[in-house]
C-alpha cells in the first residue's frame, strides 16, 4: 500500500517577485574570505500541537558557521531581517557581501532589500526552481533536523528558541 505523505509547509513562495542574479554561479570559493558571502534560507520547525514555527537562518559560506537566525509563526520578511540584524549586529557580515538565498517573497520584499541597501550588501538569489544554488543552506536543514531536532517536536515557541541554538 502507498502510505499518505504528511503535509509539509511550503517555505519559499516567489510568486510576482522580482529575482535578483545569482552572483555565485562564476565565483570560486578559494577566492572567497569569511564574512563576503552570506547563505539565507527558512524552514519549518514542528510542533506539539500540529502547528508550524519557521526558523530563519544565515551561514557564512566560508566557515558555515550561523552568523545569525531567527524563529517565528510567520514567515515574513520581518524574520529573515530579524536573523540578519543579528548577524550584522556582531559584526558577522561586512559591507560589499553578497547575500545569496532562494527567490522567496520575504528575501525580495522592499524592507529586505532596504536594509541590503543600508548596509552595502549585494543581493543574490537561486535560478528559479533550483534548489542545488542554495544547496549549502538546504543541507544544513537536512543535517539540522536529522542530527539535532530527531523528528521531535516542541511544545511551543518558546521552548524551541531556548533548545535549537543554546
Amino acid at each position: 500500500a502507498i502510505g499518505v505523505k504528511s503535509f509539509k509547509p511550503k517555505t519559499t513562495d516567489s510568486k510576482g517577485t522580482i529575482a535578483s542574479p545569482n552572483l555565485l554561479k562564476d565565483i570560486k570559493l578559494e577566492e572567497c574570505a569569511a564574512t563576503k558571502i552570506i547563505i539565507g534560507d527558512i524552514t519549518y520547525i514542528p510542533m506539539q500541537n500540529g502547528s508550524w514555527s519557521y526558523l530563519s537562518v544565515w551561514q557564512d559560506k566560508v566557515t558555515r558557521r550561523i552568523i545569525g537566525w531567527s524563529l517565528n509563526n510567520s514567515m515574513t520578511a520581518e524574520l529573515v531581517i530579524s536573523a540578519l540584524e543579528k548577524a550584522i549586529l556582531k559584526g558577522k557580515v561586512r559591507a560589499g557581501a553578497i547575500i545569496h538565498t532562494d527567490r522567496g517573497s520575504q528575501y525580495a520584499s522592499n524592507n529586505f532589500r532596504q536594509l541590503l541597501r543600508k548596509n552595502g550588501f549585494r543581493q543574490s538569489m537561486s535560478g528559479k526552481g533550483n534548489c542545488y544554488d542554495n544547496a549549502q543552506a538546504e543541507t544544513f536543514f537536512s543535517r539540522f533536523k536529522a542530527e539535532l531536532i530527531e523528528n521531535g517536536k516542541f511544545e511551543d515557541i518558546e521552548q524551541a528558541r531556548s533548545e535549537i541554538f543554546s
